[in-house]
């Protein structure tokens, strides 16, 4: 499809990239305007998308579950309908062209992220979860 399309030379394809390499990948696809997609029907927690936002990486997503936590459109991200390939487009070409737009939303990514998923924030929930549960008054 990338040859039907005349895209060979605009999208690369990583195969198996380590983890520990992948903040660098999403860093690079920041810095070339590019974006993250994901095209999940069901996404659990969201670990990649979670990552891209974290790395300054524009990420455009599916309206499921378990990116809710991570994006709201316009603000840390973009959602675009399952299935809906003309929207998602769209919102890509949105999110890639209105630097002031993509701008906004890598730093409102980042600061979302790190303020609603640090280890402080983690250690106050814990907290609070154990004194709902009675084990610590």
């Amino acid at each position: 499809m990338l040859a039907e399309y005349g895209l060979e030379d605009r999208i690369g394809i990583f195969i198996n990239v380590p983890h520990s390499q992948m903040p660098a990948y999403y860093s690079m696809i920041a810095a070339s305007g590019g974006i993250m997609l994901s095209t999940s029907l069901l996404e659990g927690f969201g670990y990649a998308v979670a990552e891209a936002i974290s790395c300054g990486c524009p990420v455009l997503s599916t309206d499921s579950d378990g990116v809710r936590s991570f994006i709201t459109h316009n603000k840390t991200g973009k959602f675009y309908p399952i299935g809906d390939v003309k929207a998602a487009v769209a919102e890509a070409r949105d999110l890639m062209k209105n630097k002031k737009l993509r701008e906004y939303i890598r730093i409102q990514g980042r600061q979302h992220m790190s303020l609603s998923f640090s280890p402080d924030r983690y250690a106050i929930s814990f907290r609070e979860m154990m004194t709902a549960l009675r084990i610590f008054h």
